[in-house]
C-alpha cells in the first residue's frame, strides 16, 4: 500500500507539474479553451488545498495572500476593460505552482526537471527532423491547433502536448511552445536547478541534463535586444555557464559547493 501511494503521489505531481507549466503557453489551453484551462486549474488548486490534510502547513497564510491578490484584482477591473477571467487566470497561476509544490515537496525539483528534461529531448529531436525534412514532415499525423491560431489564412502551429511545429518560428525551437521565448524561460529555470543544486541528482545524469537544456536553448535562437549587437540567450547561459565552473575548479572548495 505505501508503494502504490507513492506511485500514485509521482503520477498526481507530474501532472499537476504538466499543468502549472501549461500555464506559461503550451497546447493544453488552446485545445481545451483557455477558459476551461482556467477553471480546471483553480479546481485542480481548491481540490488539494482544502481536501488533503498534508497541505495544511501555511494553508491559511497562502490562501490570504490569494484571496488578497484575487480582491485586488477585481479592483483593477472595475476600473478598467479586464474582465473577471483574468483575475480568474492570475490568481489561479499562483494556486497551481503552492498545489503542486506540497504535493510532495521533498520530490518537487527532481521532477519538474526530469519533466522539462524529457520534453526538451523530444524538441531535440523533432526540430532536428523538421529542419532535416521540411517543417511539415508530420503535419498529416499531428492535430493543427485551429482556435483564434489563422495568420494570413495559415494555421499558426500544429502538433500537441509535447512539441508544437509554430509556422512563424519554424526555423527555431519552440518546444511544446507556442513562442521560442516561452521555451527558453522555462529551460533556463531547469538549467538553473541543474547547475546550481548539484545534490539533487546524480553527477551523469546532471551532466546529461545541461547537455541537453544547452541543445534545447541554443535551437530556440532567442535574443537579447543589445545596442549595436545582437547577443542570444544560450549564449549568455553559456557564458555564465563556464564563469561559475571556473569558479568551481580554481576558487571554491568542495565543502562549499556541496552547500548550494
Amino acid at each position: 500500500m505505501n508503494y502504490i501511494h507513492k506511485y500514485t503521489t509521482c503520477i498526481i505531481q507530474y501532472l499537476y507539474i504538466y499543468i502549472m507549466i501549461s500555464s506559461a503557453g503550451m497546447a493544453l489551453p488552446a485545445y481545451i479553451g483557455n477558459d476551461n484551462f482556467i477553471i480546471l486549474t483553480l479546481l485542480m488548486g481548491i481540490y488539494y488545498v482544502l481536501k488533503k490534510k498534508t497541505l495544511f502547513h501555511l494553508q491559511k497564510q497562502y490562501l490570504l495572500f490569494i484571496g488578497c491578490l484575487f480582491f485586488s484584482m477585481l479592483l483593477v477591473i472595475i476600473g478598467s476593460t479586464l474582465s473577471l477571467g483574468t483575475a480568474l487566470s492570475v490568481t489561479s497561476i499562483p494556486l497551481i505552482i503552492y498545489t503542486t509544490y506540497k504535493i510532495d515537496p521533498r520530490n518537487y525539483l527532481q521532477r519538474f526537471v526530469k519533466l522539462i528534461f524529457y520534453i526538451a529531448l523530444i524538441s531535440i529531436i523533432l526540430f532536428t527532423i523538421i529542419r532535416l525534412f521540411g517543417f511539415n514532415s508530420f503535419s498529416g499525423i499531428f492535430p493543427h491547433l485551429y482556435t483564434s491560431f489563422y495568420r494570413e489564412g495559415q494555421v499558426y502551429s500544429y502538433g500537441g502536448f509535447l512539441y508544437r511545429f509554430v509556422t512563424l518560428h519554424s526555423d527555431r525551437n519552440c518546444g511544446p511552445f507556442g513562442e521560442p521565448g516561452q521555451y527558453q524561460c522555462v529551460l533556463a529555470v531547469a538549467l538553473y536547478f541543474t547547475l546550481f543544486r548539484p545534490l539533487l541528482f546524480k553527477e551523469k545524469e546532471r551532466m546529461l541534463y545541461m547537455i541537453v537544456f544547452f541543445f534545447a536553448l541554443i535551437f530556440t535562437l532567442q535574443r537579447i535586444p543589445i545596442p549595436k549587437a545582437k547577443i542570444t540567450r544560450p549564449a549568455v547561459i553559456i557564458i555564465c555557464f563556464f564563469i561559475r565552473f571556473s569558479f568551481f575548479f580554481l576558487c571554491i572548495p568542495a565543502k562549499s559547493i556541496s552547500s548550494y
